[in-house]
């Protein structure tokens, strides 16, 4: 997975690991921290990996199912939030 550096408007990526193996990326605002545009959480049982995304519209997965798969996702979170 790809991601970019803190963009102008000052979103940066904090991300992280749950005791049970998930591997999580928020975007969030540099300015007000409390505001995340959006998640991702990945896990893998071995065979697949599972993702589910947080705070995107339900008319924007198919957008979402091609961001993730081509590694872009993080780098769209503001405006898929929107």
């Amino acid at each position: 997975m790809m991601t970019r550096p803190e963009t102008t408007d000052g979103l940066y990526l904090d991300r992280g690991r749950t005791p049970g193996g998930t591997e999580w990326f928020l975007v969030r605002s540099r300015n007000e921290p409390e505001i995340s545009y959006c998640g991702l959480a990945m896990v893998s049982d071995g065979q697949e990996t599972h993702v589910s995304v947080a705070n995107v519209s339900s008319r924007d997965l198919h957008l979402v199912k091609v961001a993730v798969e081509s590694g872009d996702f993080l780098c769209r979170c503001e405006r898929l939030s929107k």
